[in-house]
């Protein structure tokens, strides 16, 4: 009988092209899953209710959503930069730091958002319930990227930054996909 590596061969060797660890990627096209159908949801409920949506929306913040949007594409931008300096062989920590900074800075405006959010709406609303479930899957999982980019920061753990920002990346997509859908398009 062949040891087991032997017959797990083909399967790495199929792989191979794929950059970084492949559970990585299982998770994030799960998450890519998720996220297409709360989109999907919010738009067919926006379908069904649109005045009600429609208003809900008006009592968004755009500048709010605007603020927290640039907090992101800076973090990313600054983790991409960490990542680049890392091939390099040169010193990631500010750019780590400055990336966890901003990323936490979208925390603080997604906070703020939402103690303005909980006067103006009931959560009996189904725009309030369905912006809450969509935004707030998306800010935990904007603090699973701060505790990955936190990781990272320890030597043991740097080998694995060129994933973490690839989920941190991953984050800033779903981020620019939401901010149209929930907070521009009417």
């Amino acid at each position: 009988m062949p040891h087991p590596s032997a017959t797990a061969q083909p399967e790495q060797e199929d792989l191979e092209g794929l950059p970084g660890n492949v559970l990585m990627w299982i998770f994030i096209l799960g998450d890519v899953a998720v996220f297409a159908l709360l989109l999907g949801g919010f738009g067919v409920a926006k379908l069904l209710n649109r005045e009600a949506f429609l208003a809900g929306q008006a009592q968004l913040s755009g500048t709010a959503a605007l603020m927290e949007t640039f907090a992101l594409i800076l973090s990313g931008w600054l983790a991409a930069i960490a990542v680049e300096r890392q091939r390099l062989g040169r010193s990631i920590r500010p750019f780590l730091a400055g990336a966890t900074g901003f990323g936490s800075l979208f925390l603080v405006f997604k906070a703020g958002e939402y103690a303005q959010s909980l006067e103006a709406f009931s959560y009996e609303e189904s725009f309030a319930q369905i912006y809450y479930l969509l935004t707030g899957f998306h800010a935990l999982h904007v603090i699973l990227g701060l505790v990955l980019l936190l990781v990272s920061f320890a030597r043991s753990q740097a080998q694995h930054l060129p994933d973490f920002v690839r989920y941190w990346h991953f984050t800033d997509i779903v981020w620019l996909l939401i901010f149209p859908t929930v907070y521009i398009l009417r």
